[in-house]
């Protein structure tokens, strides 16, 4: 950034420092969006109602723990195995209930809320760049996220059906 602008060291960092003491949206604002995001990706699989509302409040619920466990210092890969099989869970318990139709298309649209998309297009971004290190770190993180959320997904799956539950 640096050597692209006529910013100088000092200059550049106290941008950085702005840019660090910007306050973040408020939680309700981020519930929301998180809602919005699981609704439209299980609307996208399911163009099932019910369903969509039920991603959505599934995906404030997930957003808010996510929210909750943060404050403990749990690493970023338990968190995204976390709040997947938080998700999951309250999709099964409404499937199991005749709440919803389609729990797939919920647990979908809920654990979309954390893909690490930015990781990924950052890498691809790395890479095209011609930094191979960089690219391949990226890409190995996101890999290991996405992987840490199919487990935690998985491993509730694995569990509801061995409980002898409705699938």
């Amino acid at each position: 950034m640096f050597t692209t602008t006529e910013y100088s060291p000092k200059k550049g960092m106290d941008k950085l420092k702005e840019i660090d003491s910007i306050k973040p949206y408020k939680l309700w604002k981020r519930l929301f969006g998180a809602g919005i995001i699981a609704a439209f990706f299980c609307w996208a699989i399911s163009h099932n109602a019910v369903d969509t509302a039920a991603a959505g409040a599934i995906g404030m619920m997930s957003y808010l723990f996510s929210s909750w466990i943060s404050k403990y210092s749990i690493n970023y890969f338990m968190n995204g195995m976390m709040c997947s099989a938080f998700a999951t869970f309250f999709a099964l318990l409404a499937y199991s209930t005749g709440c919803v139709y389609h729990y797939d298309a919920i647990i979908i649209g809920s654990i979309m809320i954390f893909v690490p998309g930015v990781a990924i297009t950052n890498s691809i971004r790395d890479l095209l760049y011609g930094d191979m290190i960089s690219g391949v770190a990226r890409m190995a993180e996101a890999c290991v996220v996405a992987v840490a959320q199919a487990a935690g997904a998985g491993i509730i799956l694995k569990l509801w059906t061995m409980g002898g539950s409705l699938l």
